[in-house]
């Protein structure tokens, strides 16, 4: 796993798409988003979870061709919150095949979004909002970040 000294030096490696997690990050969701209306496809976005979990349950499930009753999916909703997913074990065995000390540098943060703003300078947003623009320009897809 790469590690970077400083928050500037991951966000110079993910921007150019060498050797980061995820790296070419535009090439990897807009390859998807070109997919987005195949059978076999459903894109999602943590965006669209947090504004309305039980929603995206229901989309789920249509795209399996399942029907749940109200209370399985308010069932499925409440153990699919941030908080409900963060105490499970699966975040440790994420982190440990990863290499992420998760007591160091959690693999889990707040689940919140808008958190970048706790880690971007002006700057650096002015040169994220200009790469992603540019990166992202054309395809009809977009993110909210707020």
């Amino acid at each position: 796993m790469q590690s970077y000294e400083t928050f500037q030096a991951f966000l110079d490696v993910f921007m150019r798409g060498r050797d980061a997690i995820l790296s070419k990050w535009p090439a990897h969701v807009t390859y998807w988003w070109k997919k987005k209306d195949e059978d076999n496809v459903l894109f999602l976005k943590y965006e669209d979870m947090k504004k309305d979990l039980e929603g995206t349950v229901r989309m789920v499930c249509t795209f399996l061709g399942k029907t749940l009753t109200a209370d399985e999916t308010q069932r499925i909703s409440a153990d699919c919150t941030f908080e409900e997913m963060k105490k499970r074990k699966v975040k440790d065995y994420v982190c440990q095949y990863y290499g992420i000390d998760s007591m160091i540098s959690p693999f889990v943060r707040k689940g919140k979004v808008g958190g970048w703003k706790k880690h971007f300078t002006v700057a650096q947003n002015e040169e994220f909002d200009k790469w992603y623009f540019e990166s992202l320009e054309g395809t009809g897809l977009s993110f909210e970040f707020s």
